[in-house]
């Protein structure tokens, strides 16, 4: 795992640029690093050695041919079997060599049919002067670039350009909107205006020497591979899921540094970790984050079932003191607003993580291929209400305040009739906002926003409206099912945008590689032709996963509430951070870009502070942007 970077200008590269931007992106790769240009174009590489140690694999690399270049970050999982077709004497043992030679023997192009893996590389071809930018199927690892005053640059991440001079990086409102609403920002766009995130499963294509205009190719499409399915009713379905999971998990552990496995005591990292175990010959290395407030803590889940499985398991207590030490880091972990508070505690468990190992696999995209949301599970009931009904219903939700919530929820825990992690109060005021919608569509598109009060009022000043994010992607002909269309759409635009972006940047700031067996282009397509009734029905999610899993631990320790890495934010903001926010907050609202409207924005602080209204995840989402500004200016 690496970073890369690199530019284009006519008028010449400058070595020292491509020198800080490798010292910009040091805490990606702190093994190595190395440079290439020629007279006009240059690739940086900063390299996390996995595989072959030695010198032999560094990069940016040449082609035997002296053709290609190549700037590599990822890994090629199958880059030993590929190897056999090729023809030539290997100089290494990487698969930045596989990749780079495959691409002179089979074609850009067929190569990429061929690889199975998580990859964002530059690729410069001397014959045809060309730059071509690539970015893996579903956006494991990010790639951004753009192009400014007849400069075109990319890195793997956007604190890299700093390092170009004369870069007048202007802030897009509309990001910045899409960000308030959504504690993201929507792929392709930045947070700068002219700079992109290249979508996943796409590669770019830039004739140098030319007018600067670049062409995109698609050459991974999931609604092809949807609508190309064939459901299938097999009875052996369960036995075919484990040995595609075995077959992924079996070529992500190639490495030749110390690997682990994520164990938060949830299905899906409980799973992976079943399944690694039973496929090594050593005890595997798990890892557990938990939490001094029991509310919080599934560490006892995670142990148990560590013991179960026999696995070597490492585990570290947390506190409000560590969240608040990360806040300050935020901005300089996430070089562009990004706000899920999950990744408070991800950044804490891969600092653990990383001192003991260089790899660690996760349990992520099970939630969005086997139905794990509990959105999928309500969603349809919602829109099974009469319209008249639900319309009432929400304008009664959105007029009781938050402290009757809190009541309702704390009453809930008492009984037991909840768990004390299920955030009744923020749920409920959530639903508010959701009753209401005439259709699917509109449902959907408010489920992907935290901050949900966002219609009648423009927060943002001085932005566009938007199109609705789900405009940009058709769903495939074959799929009419609510569940299936939610999981669709957030394998487009959640998973890629929020879970993965969260993972690579939290793990990659410590020098962490996390790979994602979940992900892999069989178990994805083996998903999407199981019936959904082998994920979510009559009110329960993840079955076949949860079936699967049975075989190793008991159901006690599968059928439990899901917990996930959520922190109190909504709390902390009313009690111990809230001068620290107070300060963040009206230093937002007074910025002289006037960025926000400072009247809708002290009112909603205010509504929270008293209990009337839940606003933590917009409140939070301020204080990020406002943190980040601060670091960037």
């Amino acid at each position: 795992m690496c970073g890369i970077a690199g530019y284009y200008d006519q008028k010449g590269v400058d070595q020292d640029t491509l020198v800080k931007m490798n010292k910009i992106l040091s805490h990606r790769g702190p093994d190595d690093e190395g440079i290439w240009r020629s007279d006009y174009i240059g690739f940086a590489h900063t390299r996390l050695s996995i595989l072959d140690l030695s010198q032999n694999g560094r990069q940016p690399m040449q082609s035997q041919s002296g053709r290609y270049t190549i700037t590599f970050n990822g890994e090629i999982y199958n880059h030993q079997e590929i190897r056999k077709n090729i023809p030539i004497k290997w100089n290494s043992y990487t698969d930045t060599e596989t990749l780079i030679e495959s691409i002179q023997y089979f074609g850009l192009e067929q190569t990429l049919q061929k690889i199975e893996g998580m990859f964002a590389f530059a690729l410069y071809d001397k014959k045809k002067d060309q730059l071509f930018l690539v970015r893996d199927p579903l956006g494991q690892k990010p790639l951004y670039y753009g192009n400014i005053n007849n400069k075109f640059f990319f890195a793997s991440e956007l604190k890299a350009f700093k390092a170009i001079k004369d870069l007048d990086l202007i802030i897009n409102r509309n990001s910045l909107s899409s960000f308030i609403k959504s504690g993201y920002i929507e792929c392709p766009k930045s947070i700068y205006e002219k700079i992109y995130k290249l979508k996943p499963g796409y590669f770019l294509n830039l004739q140098l020497n030319s007018e600067i205009n670049p062409r995109m190719f698609q050459y991974y499409n999931l609604k092809t591979i949807i609508s190309k399915r064939k459901i299938t009713t097999d009875t052996n379905s369960k036995l075919k899921l484990k040995q595609v999971l075995i077959d992924s998990i079996s070529k992500q552990q190639l490495s030749d540094v110390p690997i682990g496995s994520f164990l938060s005591g949830g299905i899906d990292s409980s799973l992976i970790s079943c399944l690694m175990q039973e496929t090594s010959n050593n005890k595997i290395n798990t890892f557990t984050i938990g939490f001094e407030d029991k509310k919080f803590d599934e560490s006892l889940y995670a142990r148990e079932i560590a013991n179960m499985i026999g696995s070597n398991h490492n585990e570290v207590k947390i506190g409000y003191k560590h969240i608040q030490d990360v806040i300050q880091h935020i901005p300089e972990i996430y070089d562009e607003p990004f706000s899920d508070s999950s990744q408070l505690v991800t950044y804490l468990l891969s600092k653990f993580a990383r001192s003991k190992v260089t790899v660690a696999l996760s349990g992520d995209g099970g939630d969005e291929l086997f139905g794990g949301y509990n959105r999928y599970l309500w969603s349809s009931r919602i829109l099974s209400i009469p319209i008249k009904v639900r319309k009432i219903l929400a304008y009664l939700l959105r007029n009781m305040s938050s402290n009757i919530f809190t009541k309702i929820e704390d009453i809930g825990i008492s009984s037991r009739l909840i768990n004390q992690n299920y955030q009744l109060s923020d749920k409920l005021n959530k639903l508010s906002f959701l009753l209401d919608k005439d259709n699917f569509d509109q449902l959907y598109q408010n489920l992907l926003y935290n901050y949900i009060d966002y219609q009648d009022q423009n927060i943002v000043l001085n932005f566009n409206k938007i199109d609705d994010v789900i405009l940009k992607y058709q769903i495939p002909e074959n799929i009419s099912n609510i569940i299936e269309k939610m999981m669709y759409f957030d394998s487009q635009i959640y998973l890629p945008d929020d879970i993965l972006c969260k993972v690579d940047r939290a793990s990659m700031s410590v020098g962490l590689e996390t790979r994602i067996p979940f992900l892999d282009k069989q178990v994805i397509e083996f998903a999407w032709n199981l019936p959904v009734e082998k994920k979510v029905n009559r009110g329960r999610s993840k079955i076949i996963l949860k079936e699967l899993l049975s075989d190793y631990i008991p159901n006690n320790l599968i059928n439990r509430p899901k917990m996930g890495f959520s922190v109190p934010i909504a709390n902390w903001l009313r009690g111990p951070l809230k001068e620290f926010a107070n300060e963040k907050i009206f230093s937002a609202v007074n910025h002289k870009e006037e960025y926000f409207n400072s009247e809708i924005v002290i009112s909603k602080w205010h509504e929270h502070l008293s209990g009337k209204k839940n606003w933590h995840y917009f409140i939070w989402n301020i204080i990020v942007f406002q943190l980040w500004l601060e670091y960037n200016k």
